[in-house]
């Protein structure tokens, strides 16, 4: 994985490391550049469309639509029309585990952490659709409130989101599916013409300004 392209910004702080980005009222067309980082991260679509692209599949998510970056894995997202509301997620699988040595970790958390199981990035199925949006929006609302029980119930959110992912067959070995072309043509763009470091925090910078504002 190009070093170039992580997020070294940590989502949260220490206490709670946990980040909701919500997105809206952008006044013009936005690209976030193409990135990864070592957190999971789900995209909510409210209103779309939203173009997204994640280990080389792309995506035009509309309304309702949920997107699941697994760890690691090279990511991106565009919105060429206004207005496009969405929300990011972005967790460490730390934040959800559990400090027991059994099945769970072995066969979900632990392999998720060291990038041999991933998430499919795309959540097709209309029944666990119609389970994960109320989920969700509870998991945005839960997050804005404050002390350790929000910590509480914002775990507990983001577990019943992986349960579901589980249940529903969404979870699959790593298979790296973004070929090495595509991975060298980003990389040469973003070298040419961006300095990675300073979008990536100015990014962050940005979205924390947007919560100021909404």
């Amino acid at each position: 994985m190009y070093a170039e392209l992580k997020e070294n910004h940590p989502p949260g702080t220490r206490e709670y490391p946990f980040c909701e980005y919500h997105m809206r009222y952008w006044p013009h067309a936005f690209q976030i550049p193409v990135h990864w980082h070592d957190e999971v991260e789900i995209i909510y679509v409210r209103k779309g469309p939203l173009m997204v692209e994640i280990d080389g599949q792309k995506f035009i998510g509309d309304d309702g639509a949920v997107y699941i970056v697994s760890p690691g894995v090279l990511h991106m997202m565009a919105a060429p029309e206004i207005p496009v509301d969405y929300f990011t997620f972005l967790f460490p699988m730390e934040f959800i585990s559990f400090q027991t040595k059994d099945e769970l970790e072995d066969e979900i958390f632990f392999p998720l952490r060291n990038h041999t199981r991933e998430f499919r990035p795309e959540v097709t199925n209309r029944n666990l659709l119609e389970k994960l949006i109320p989920i969700l929006d509870e998991l945005s609302e839960e997050n804005g409130k404050f002390g350790t029980h929000r910590q509480i119930q914002v775990r507990i959110r983001l577990l019943q989101v992986v349960d579901l992912l589980v249940e529903y067959d969404q979870l699959e070995a790593k298979t790296g599916r973004a070929s090495g072309g595509l991975e060298k043509e980003i990389l040469i763009y973003i070298q040419d013409f961006f300095d990675i470091s300073s979008i990536i925090n100015f990014q962050c910078y940005i979205y924390k300004k947007i919560q100021i504002f909404i």
